[in-house]
């Protein structure tokens, strides 16, 4: 979605929401004559299609040509089979392992009561998966006629981290969704909603072929049927949360929600970059990922820090990113009293282990094993991408040796010392960078972080410079000043850099989203590097074997035009075949991402016959190409 397009879904999303706080009858109407247009528009289309054929048909019978009247009649049946096809919803469904009633009846039982009480349909199937999430899923066995198939999705993880009692407040929210006892719009507009969307990634773009009719017809109404769903599909999240209240009880589904955040800021900064960050060193997965998570949630967090991962629940706001409300939301509309909100402690018997008993140990086994062959493929990249930085920092250590570096090449010989090694190491190197170039924004940030994380403050001031200097440094300079000082104590210093943080994180969503996109349209302008720092990006790129050229342009930008935005165009030598050497266009973007010695704001793309005119407009550009 593009800026604007942005910005038009969430003024018609607030127009809406107004809408429906005033005249909720109008708004009903409105949602439901928009998901009947989704229905009238597919019968009107087939429909036309057959009214032609039959007409064709009709002047065939009439001229007695028999062969191509059953000609026609064969295409009338296979535009009728081709358009069923096409609308056929074969929802995929998420990976876990199938539970029955046999190893987990009690669970089984728990489930069988709340959907009783919530006059909910029955859970068709029962998966148990490695996330701190929980979820129901209904794929309709009949596509857009419906005959819904339910599944319920059970993190393990989750059921370590809540009591009993607050694991049942987020069934009844999950069995909530499909309740009998709330309404039967809004639920079928939740169910309708995914199909839609399933239907429209199938027609992103309109374009010159057989369903040019479906794909205009689509481009246009997803995304309005997404801006009039969802002031519905949020106020369903509230709704499911009431039952929750009403089910298990007001505190069990307030702690049960904050206990979910906290973890989930946990997993997200601390545990799983943790994991991944062994990859460094080690070819393949850790055996026990998923154990590990499962005994540190039995442990629980220090209050430290479990109040420093509240407090940034706490903070989130509910945006038009989501459908689900923040956490503050959430616990307003239940009526939970936010004076003063406290991290819940740790439960004596979690819901894992109350279900499971012994059992819950042989699952994780078992989800250890899932999760290490689902991130196999990835973390052998990441590994790989370790050796090569290993590489290029002995490179760049040799080269230190005989001559001087460029400011570029001091820099990135900094960073992956400070990723390849102890971080204190990096230190001198960055502060020889800021010696010749004192205001290299990069180099002002790592510096400050490295200080910061050692508890330093002496990072302060080179993470203030590096929020003066660059405006995509903000929110993560914020994120490690609020760290610091609410480590210290010091909480008006940490609430201050928390607000700067969030007034900037929606322009950098801005500044991602405009820098994100390209076309020969784009103004696009000479790079204006200096003669040594185009030639040792030369002399890097010429040790890529798949390269055969490679531009260097700037892209002219709306938000911090100061603040220059390159685009590294790549020519790829012509390969015949996929040996052992073949390497995706993915695969070649995230190596030059991740390993070119250039600390400026860059992309990399691919140049190709679906990008010609993009090709042709950064050739004319004066001093373009840089290697070839």
């Amino acid at each position: 979605m593009t800026i604007e397009q942005q910005e038009r879904f969430e003024t018609l999303v607030r127009q809406l929401e107004k809408d429906a706080r005033h005249h909720p009858a109008n708004y009903q109407i409105k949602v439901t004559l928009l998901a009947i247009l989704g229905y009238a528009y597919i019968l009107f289309v087939f429909l036309l299609l057959l009214g032609i054929i039959w007409g064709a048909r009709t002047f065939l019978v009439a001229a007695s040509s028999e062969a191509l009247t059953n000609q026609l009649n064969l295409m009338a049946i296979l535009v009728s089979l081709g358009i069923l096809r096409l609308f056929w919803i074969d929802t995929k469904i998420p990976k876990g392992l199938p539970l029955d009633r046999l190893h987990a009846p009690e669970l089984f039982a728990t489930i069988d009561r709340l959907a009783t009480i919530l006059q909910a349909p029955k859970c068709d199937r029962i998966f148990l998966t490695d996330e701190l999430n929980a979820g129901v899923l209904q794929s309709p066995r009949l596509g857009l006629l419906g005959w819904q198939q339910n599944y319920l999705f059970l993190g393990l993880p989750l059921m370590q981290a809540l009591s009993l009692q607050q694991f049942r407040a987020v069934l009844a929210h999950e069995l909530g969704h499909l309740s009998g006892n709330h309404s039967h719009f809004s639920n079928w507009i939740y169910r309708l909603r995914k199909i839609w969307f399933e239907l429209a990634e199938r027609f992103p773009e309109p374009k010159n072929s057989g369903f040019f009719l479906f794909q205009w017809f689509f481009h246009w109404y997803a995304p309005y049927f997404h801006a009039y769903t969802f002031v519905l599909v949020r106020a369903n999240e509230y709704e499911a949360d009431r039952c929750g209240v009403e089910l298990a009880g007001l505190e069990n589904e307030a702690q049960a929600d904050i206990n979910l955040a906290i973890y989930s800021y946990f997993l997200h900064k601390s545990f799983w970059p943790t994991i991944y960050q062994q990859a460094e060193q080690h070819a393949e997965p850790p055996s026990d990922a998923i154990t590990q998570l499962l005994q540190q949630l039995k442990i629980g967090l220090s209050p430290r820090e479990a109040a420093k991962w509240l407090d940034r629940a706490l903070a989130h706001r509910t945006d038009y990113e989501d459908t689900h409300p923040c956490l503050l939301d959430r616990l307003t509309a239940i009526g939970y009293d936010l004076n003063p909100i406290q991290p819940p402690q740790p439960p004596t018997q979690t819901a894992a282990e109350y279900f499971f008993g012994e059992l819950l140990w042989s699952f994780a086994d078992r989800l250890d094993r899932e999760w290490k062959n689902e991130v196999a493929g990835s973390w052998e990249k990441l590994y790989l991408r370790a050796q090569q930085q290993r590489r290029n920092l002995a490179a760049l250590d040799e080269k230190a040796q005989k001559c001087a570096l460029t400011v570029e090449q001091m820099w990135k010989r900094a960073c992956l010392t400070s990723t390849l090694q102890e971080a204190h190491k990096a230190i001198a190197l960055f502060q020889q960078v800021l010696e010749v170039e004192p205001n290299h924004p990069l180099t002002n940030y790592q510096l400050g972080k490295i200080l910061i994380e050692r508890n330093d403050s002496q990072g302060i001031k080179y993470l203030e410079k590096a929020i003066a200097i660059d405006p995509e440094l903000v929110v993560p300079s914020c994120d490690l000043l609020y760290d610091f000082y609410l480590n210290q104590g010091k909480i008006k210093q940490a609430k201050f850099y928390q607000q700067k943080g969030q007034e900037y994180y929606c322009l950098w969503k801005r500044i991602q989203q405009e820098r994100s996109r390209i076309s020969h349209e784009t103004p696009l302008f000479p790079h204006q590097l200096s003669d040594g720092e185009v030639r040792q990006l030369s002399e890097q790129l010429s040790t890529y074997s798949e390269i055969n050229k490679a531009y260097l342009v700037r892209q002219k930008v709306t938000f911090f035009p100061e603040k220059a935005f390159y685009i590294f165009a790549i020519v790829l030598q012509t390969v015949k075949g996929a040996g052992a050497d073949w390497k995706s266009h993915e695969e070649i973007i995230d190596r030059l991402e991740n390993e070119l010695n250039f600390s400026g704001n860059f992309r990399v793309i691919i140049l190709q016959n679906s990008n010609f005119k993009l090709e042709q407009t950064i050739r004319k550009i004066a001093g373009s190409c840089i290697y070839y």
